[in-house]
């Protein structure tokens, strides 16, 4: 099974908009002579950063060693380049990881021009290797990832990277992952995976860090997976009673809406939100799996050519003030 990286190109939600057909365009890129091609995040040029393999292993996967990176421009031109990238902003400006044999985990930063800076987040025990895995950008040039702090510790670290270098780290008692940083500064993520039980954060500017939980079960409590430029968090949940993963949204009030991405789903996963408060994901019901769009007034609508031919597709980011996402999947049965 190939995989390969689709766009949704959806028209931008206006409120009160009829829960009519929405028009959708599909673009299928694939990089050249890639046994796999895994897209991770779209700026609002739509520009899509990702990596690609040469060859995939037995389980359709590609091990991080054998990755390299790609930006694919809108106008379909594709470069490739060392790294694993997690992040492109709206300058073209990529983030992301790489390794380099003992000395460990290192973090880049590739302008669109292709220069490339090398860093690393300093170890809080030294003599052990880099292990920083940058995660997220904004347009600012700000940067959030995490670091492992030693071998076999469970208290995974934050960090920030500002735009001059200055790199500032944090923890949170049950270790954190960060997943999306906006424009603000504003960091979220969750509590370390090696828990029961795996918490949300919102960790502002200022330092201020806030953990808050949605289920009360075992499973993820707040999954938080994308923040956008008002505060507003989004993710999902293991809902316990129900027995289901649910999504929700955190408002920078504190206020939490809980929904289900169509009627009936028996998971809801939220990927990725935006300026207007849309949120995209995935949503699987009876039929199968599919894609869902959630605008702020709470209607959701989701994709029927998924439906048809795309069971297993995974949307991955929403453009920040579009309704263009990234997404992957198999072509099996194409």
């Amino acid at each position: 099974m190939k995989l390969v990286v689709t766009l949704f190109g959806l028209p931008a939600l206006v409120l009160g908009l009829a829960a009519a057909t929405l028009a959708q365009t599909y673009t299928v890129v694939d990089v050249p002579d890639a046994g796999g091609t895994w897209p991770v995040s779209i700026n609002n040029g739509g520009d899509v950063a990702g990596y690609f393999c040469r060859n995939v292993n037995a389980a359709g996967y590609c091990p991080d060693y054998q990755a390299r990176g790609f930006v694919r421009e809108f106008n379909g031109n594709i470069t490739t380049f060392d790294g694993i990238p997690t992040s492109i902003n709206d300058l073209g400006t990529v983030a992301g990881y790489f390794f380099f044999d003992a000395t460990g985990l290192h973090n880049f930063l590739r302008d669109r021009k292709g220069n490339v800076t090398v860093f690393d987040v300093p170890q809080p025990f030294p003599p052990s290797p880099a292990a920083g895995f940058a995660m997220a950008m904004n347009n600012g040039g700000d940067i959030a990832g995490y670091l492992i702090p030693c071998p076999n510790c469970d208290t995974d670290q934050g960090f920030v990277r500002d735009r001059l270098g200055g790199i500032t780290t944090f923890v949170i008692p049950k270790g954190l992952v960060t997943t999306g940083i906006n424009a603000r500064g504003d960091i979220t993520g969750h509590t370390a995976p090696f828990y029961l039980s795996e918490d949300g954060f919102v960790r502002g500017r200022d330092g201020n860090i806030t953990i808050f939980d949605v289920g009360s079960g075992p499973g993820p409590r707040a999954y938080c997976v994308s923040i956008n430029n008002g505060g507003d968090v989004a993710g999902y949940y293991y809902d316990a009673s129900l027995r289901r993963a649910r999504g929700f949204v955190r408002e920078r009030n504190g206020n939490i809406t809980v929904f289900d991405g169509i009627p009936n789903a028996l998971y809801t996963r939220s990927a990725s939100i935006n300026e207007l408060g849309a949120i995209a994901g995935d949503v699987g019901d009876a039929a199968g799996s599919h894609n869902f769009l959630r605008d702020r007034i709470g209607t959701s609508r989701y994709s029927m050519f998924r439906t048809r031919l795309l069971h297993g597709a995974s949307v991955l980011t929403i453009g920040a003030t579009s309704q263009d996402i990234s997404t992957s999947f198999g072509t099996a049965g194409l």
